[in-house]
């Protein structure tokens, strides 16, 4: 064995033993791609040029040099020839722990506590909030970064963290919440308890990703999510409980108590008192047609309200769209999200049809995107669930459709994402196949199936009830003989019975 292979043997061997620290911080400086990696340094012997390997009058061959190669661009000289070779094995090693000296000591977390994480973590998200929703999202941040602090991480630094920390703190935060629902009467079993718990580790988890890369830091430490319960199924509703939630757009309040909606006595302008039962007041009327609007749409189309939020009459936007090609109300929707355009959730177009056509066709008269029967280029009303004045409504939306769940007398729970659900659910109890239905609402048959369609008791029996029918008719139709005249026609000449003495039978 040549020198030059016994001292790669032996730095190999070296290796083999080093610390996988240093191979995980040397992935992560180079953040995934190939680069100089200081342990995979080697030894590299270059050949003098052939002009001066042997010039006249030199009696021995010149030596070549020993160089370090830490990649295929990467070379540094050791300054030993060829016969130095032990050298040059130092100057490697020496090398080597210099790197790795540099490396850890400038790009390790060092003595950083999770205090000044987090609080880092809020600082800018505070700093970039120029919206409401923004603002609102941060304080939810701030919120959760304080949970974590109180009751397991604060004052701590990183380097004490260890695996049993998560399953901690969820254990710690799940006790008190289930003893605040058992105070306030609530079935804790009926209760989400572990998804306060993952968010508030998943935003721990996202700090110390984002921290590292805002101040010039190359150092990696994932937080372990203990994974959570089956989620209970978002439900669908009832014909009975969308009529309630409209209702309650128009301004009707259910009254749980007497299980029927309220009634107040109003007089009229001619001075004669009458009992209605539209009892809401006049504040929340922008509200309440706004939120109509949303339920009718999202029951007739199957988009998200994310991308309804923001769907804006006349051309094409990133925000989505609705067109109208004639003041018939025949056109395209673009269904696209601020959030998904140009990604893989990107929603597709799809043309409005007979149903959806005529509640459209009166909104835009509305909004003026029909005036006198020509369709304008925009609405005097440019977003079509509300006014565009009323900034970062997007981020209520939750809330106000929950006042009007409340209203209704709907349980207060349901969530805006339960109109999907709706939607597929009642186009496949209306007969409608699963690929017209994945067209209609731009979503995968899979999905549809695994997610978005539900069938009832009620429907279930129907299906039964008609596969059972079905069968019964085809046995019935096997057991006819079709030999046999039918009595509502004239017996053919074939179909008669053949008579003894007959010229037929004579024949034969």
């Amino acid at each position: 064995m040549s020198k030059a292979h016994f001292a790669r043997a032996k730095l190999k061997a070296k290796q083999d033993g080093r610390n996988p620290l240093n191979d995980a911080l040397c992935a992560y400086h180079h953040a995934g791609r190939n680069g100089p990696n200081p342990l995979e340094a080697e030894l590299v012997l270059r050949e003098p040029r052939p002009s001066v390997a042997r010039k006249p009058g030199r009696r021995e061959k010149k030596q070549g040099t020993w160089y370090i190669s830490n990649g295929p661009t990467v070379f540094r000289s050791t300054g030993c020839s060829e016969k130095e070779w032990r050298q040059a094995q130092l100057v490697l090693q020496i090398y080597q722990s210099e790197e790795i000296a540099r490396i850890t000591g400038a790009r390790m977390p060092g003595n950083l506590t999770f205090d000044e994480v987090l609080a880092d973590h809020v600082a800018t998200l505070k700093a970039e909030a120029t919206t409401r929703s923004k603002k609102r999202h941060a304080q939810r941040e701030e919120a959760m970064c304080k949970t974590l602090l109180k009751l397991q991480f604060g004052g701590r630094p990183l380097s004490t963290y260890v695996h049993q920390d998560a399953h901690d703190f969820k254990a710690k935060l799940v006790a008190i919440r289930q003893a605040h629902h058992e105070k306030n009467g609530l079935d804790p079993d009926l209760e989400d308890l572990d998804g306060y718990p993952a968010s508030c580790l998943y935003t721990l988890d996202k700090a110390l990703k984002l921290y590292p890369g805002r101040h010039g830091q190359f150092w990696c430490m994932p937080i372990y999510v203990p994974p959570r319960k089956s989620r209970r199924r978002t439900k669908w509703l009832t014909k009975q409980e969308v009529i309630r939630l409209l209702l309650a757009c128009l301004g009707y309040m259910w009254d749980p108590e007497r299980c029927c909606w309220m009634t107040k006595t109003i007089q009229k302008e001619d001075g004669s008192w009458v009992v209605t039962r539209r009892v809401n007041t006049p504040d929340t009327a922008f509200l309440r047609q706004g939120m109509s609007r949303l339920i009718r749409f999202i029951l007739r189309t199957g988009v998200r309200h994310e991308a309804c939020l923001r769907m804006k009459w006349g051309s094409w936007s990133e925000h989505g769209s609705v067109k109208f090609d004639d003041a018939e109300g025949n056109g395209w929707i673009y269904r696209r999200g601020e959030q998904e355009y140009n990604t893989n959730k990107s929603l597709g177009d799809s043309e409005i049809y007979e149903e959806l056509r005529v509640l459209l066709r009166i909104w835009a008269k509305q909004d003026g995107y029909i005036v006198d029967g020509k369709v304008q280029k925009t609405g005097k009303k440019a977003r079509i669930i509300r006014d565009e004045e009323d900034k970062g409504y997007d981020c209520y939306c939750l809330e106000e459709f929950r006042q009007i769940c409340a209203w209704a007398g709907v349980d207060t729970k349901t969530t805006i994402h339960a109109l999907k659900h709706t939607c597929a659910t009642w186009l496949k109890q209306r007969g409608f196949s699963d690929d017209a239905i994945s067209e209609m609402t731009d979503t995968s048959v899979s999905t549809l199936k695994s997610f978005y369609m539900h069938v009832s008791k009620e429907t279930r029996a129907r299906y039964a009830r008609r596969e059972f029918d079905d069968r019964a008719k085809r046995r019935e139709w096997r057991l006819v003989s079709h030999n046999d005249n039918d009595p509502t026609e004239a017996k053919r000449m074939r179909d008669r019975p053949r008579m003894v003495g007959t010229p037929t039978a004579a024949a034969a």
